[in-house]
C-alpha cells in the first residue's frame, strides 16, 4: 500500500522505445528514475519495446515519458496517454507534433516575434 500523505507520487517512467535513439532513451530514463527515487517518489521503470501504450502498474499517478525520436517526441505516446486520460509530464500531443515540424515551428516563432536564425 502506498502512503501519499507526504505528497510522494507513483510514477511510471517510460524509456527505450523503438526508434534509433533507443539506447540513449534507456540511459536517460534510468537517470530520470534515479532522480525521482532520490526525491522520494515510488518509480516503475517501463521499457517500451512496441509503439503502444503498455499496461500501467496499479495506482500509477503520472507517466514520465523519456522516449527519444519517433513516437516519443512526435506526439505519438502523448496522444495515447491523452486518449486514455492518463496524466503525464511534458508537452501535449499537438505541441509535440508541431515542434517536430521544424518549418512550422519557425513560422510560429516568427509570428510571435521570437528571434530565430534564417532557414530554408
Amino acid at each position: 500500500m502506498f502512503d501519499n500523505k507526504h505528497n510522494k507520487l507513483i510514477v511510471a517512467v517510460f524509456k527505450g522505445g523503438c526508434s534509433s535513439e533507443r539506447e540513449i532513451s534507456l540511459a536517460s530514463g534510468e537517470a530520470v528514475a534515479t532522480a525521482l527515487r532520490e526525491a522520494g517518489h515510488f518509480v516503475h521503470e517501463i521499457d517500451l519495446k512496441k509503439n503502444k501504450l503498455p499496461i500501467l502498474p496499479d495506482n500509477t499517478q503520472v507517466v514520465f515519458p523519456v522516449l527519444h525520436g519517433s513516437f516519443g517526441e512526435d506526439g505519438g505516446i502523448q496522444a495515447l496517454l491523452e486518449d486514455a486520460k492518463i496524466p503525464f509530464v511534458g508537452s501535449s500531443s499537438s505541441a509535440s507534433r508541431t515542434i517536430m515540424n521544424k518549418i512550422l515551428t519557425k513560422r510560429i516563432l516568427e509570428e510571435h516575434a521570437v528571434l530565430t536564425p534564417q532557414y530554408r
